[in-house]
């Protein structure tokens, strides 16, 4: 158990724009606790450049007044983030809803962000579940994602990843579709 006052584990992930980045592979980060008046995540507040979060999951709780997720709270401008096969299952308490996410919270005009094969189980403060909130002309890419959702006819355009109740959660069927993903240099084997 750990308590920090800022961003996250890593405050701020930077990575070189010139080159493949910054990875994160193969790390869990289980009931700590983050909190922070700006950005906050359990990984990192803000990357910068690029970076990628692969098989990492957060059961921390998270609280910030910015960009606030289980993994990431804010993409900033110019920066790539790639996140896969990873998971949050922690509690997330966003000041700002519109940028409060599972996986992400907010992503900045400019910046792009892609999700694989990955899910959020939290339904957020805001009583919805996502994986990101983006600003209007930001690019990103969620694919074969899920959210856990009490209600799963809600447009998923609004939501952000396709929405899995509680008992798809519980009885198998998201993991094993996560398990047999195998596309975009993905191997959910790792379920």
């Amino acid at each position: 158990n750990s308590y920090v006052i800022g961003g996250g584990f890593f405050t701020n992930i930077i990575g070189n724009s010139n080159d493949d980045g910054v990875a994160i592979k193969n790390l869990g980060i289980t009931n700590s606790f983050f909190s922070d008046g700006g950005n906050a995540a359990a990984f990192a507040g803000r990357v910068d450049g690029i970076v990628s979060i692969e098989n990492c999951f957060s059961t921390s709780t998270i609280k910030g007044n910015g960009g606030t997720a289980g993994l990431v709270g804010l993409v900033y401008t110019q920066s790539e983030l790639t996140i896969k096969n990873s998971f949050n299952a922690g509690v997330i308490n966003g000041w700002r809803n519109s940028e409060t996410g599972g996986l992400i919270g907010w992503i900045n005009p400019n910046a792009k962000a892609a999700v694989f094969n990955s899910y959020n189980l939290d339904s957020l403060s805001s009583g919805l579940g996502n994986l990101l909130n983006a600003n209007y002309d930001t690019s990103y890419t969620i694919e074969h994602s899920y959210h856990i959702s009490f209600d799963t006819s809600v447009d998923t355009t609004t939501r952000k990843g396709t929405g899995a109740t509680p008992i798809q959660f519980a009885d198998g069927t998201v993991a094993k579709a996560l398990h047999d993903y195998k596309e975009n240099g993905v191997d959910g084997s790792v379920w």
